[in-house]
């Protein structure tokens, strides 16, 4: 998904933080695992405002829309 560089990226379920931080290419990410027993991958983000082990809330900020690692735009890969 593109987007504006600072955008706030949203938690879509309650969750718990499964990853944060840089994958091997530099990229920053998340994988969070919901309640419903979804996992939710967001990667190439500018910033991740969680750690592993954290609960987040269905519409808590958990990271903020970048072009980390080997992107050349701002988008999220949402997965």
């Amino acid at each position: 998904m593109m987007g504006r560089r600072g955008s706030a990226i949203l938690a879509v379920e309650d969750a718990t933080v499964i990853r944060a931080g840089r994958s091997a290419n530099l990229a920053v990410r998340i994988l969070l695992q919901g309640g419903s027993g979804s996992k939710f991958y967001n990667r190439h983000m500018d910033k991740d405002l969680v750690l592993a082990g954290q609960r987040v809330s269905k519409g808590q900020v958990v990271g903020r829309m970048g072009g980390s690692g080997s992107s050349r735009a701002i988008h999220l890969h949402f997965e």
